[in-house]
């Protein structure tokens, strides 16, 4: 039995590696950049023209930098949940489906927030960046 979990084990462990190097990727860097607070991490996931649908607002990216600046000088803390829906690619465009959760911790304050996600994405420079991004908050 040992023996059958390691071969299964060996052989999906490539899979999932490969899957991770998708589009699906960029989508986790961009979040990680967001629980760093960090500004590059951030630019390198997205399209130079990249637009974000927040809550029923139009940001670029610069709206998005400045609107988390105010959290790097506060205790901050962000871990990131993800549950891929769906992903599509048709050669250099992808578009992804995925529920967003965020566990953040401001000043020992915590909270919970969810969404229901949707992005488009481009193969740009050897990686897939994020050119649009749309977000609907969930009730929890």
């Amino acid at each position: 039995m040992k023996l059958l979990f390691a071969i299964v084990l060996l052989f999906a462990a490539p899979c999932c590696r490969a899957q991770s190097k998708g589009p699906e990727q960029a989508i986790v860097r961009f979040f990680d950049g967001l629980a760093l607070l960090n500004d590059t991490l951030i630019r390198e996931n997205t399209t130079p023209d990249f637009l974000l649908l927040e809550h029923g607002e139009v940001w670029n990216c610069d709206t998005l930098l400045r609107r988390i600046a105010p959290l790097k000088g506060r205790t901050f803390k962000r871990v990131n949940e993800f549950k891929f829906i769906r992903t599509e690619q048709q050669g250099n465009t992808a578009w992804l489906a995925y529920d967003n959760k965020a566990y953040i911790t401001v000043n020992n304050q915590q909270r919970t927030v969810h969404w229901l996600e949707s992005a488009t994405l481009k193969y740009n420079q050897g990686k897939w960046r994020i050119a649009l991004l749309h977000s609907t908050r969930l009730p929890e």
